[in-house]
């Protein structure tokens, strides 16, 4: 996977090959993140493009709200158009955060 040094590529973690955020270490990443995580370095793409597009294709979800801070997770969070999740990955995305 790539990790931008600026510009408008996404940022992209693994939490496998990087420590934990400060603050965070410690924590045990929750099946979700894990499988996240895994499709992330699968296609290429950022947590929350792959959070993003998962939630669009949740029955009753009609408009996400992204709340992106910074024009860099703007222009990450709306990388989650325009492409979508194969079917598989939507539903091990489902099982793993089903309440």
């Amino acid at each position: 996977m790539r990790e931008s040094s600026g510009g408008s590529s996404p940022r992209l973690y693994f939490p496998e090959r990087n420590p934990p955020p400060r603050g965070l270490q410690g924590i045990t990443p929750s099946p979700s993140s894990r499988q996240t995580g895994r499709i992330s370095e699968e296609i290429g793409r950022s947590y929350a493009q792959i959070s993003l597009n998962w939630l669009l294709r949740q029955h009753g979800v009609t408009s996400p709200i992204i709340g992106a801070r910074t024009l860099e997770q703007l222009e990450d969070n709306l990388g989650a158009s325009g492409w979508e999740l194969i079917a598989e990955q939507v539903n091990e995305l489902s099982e793993t955060s089903a309440l």
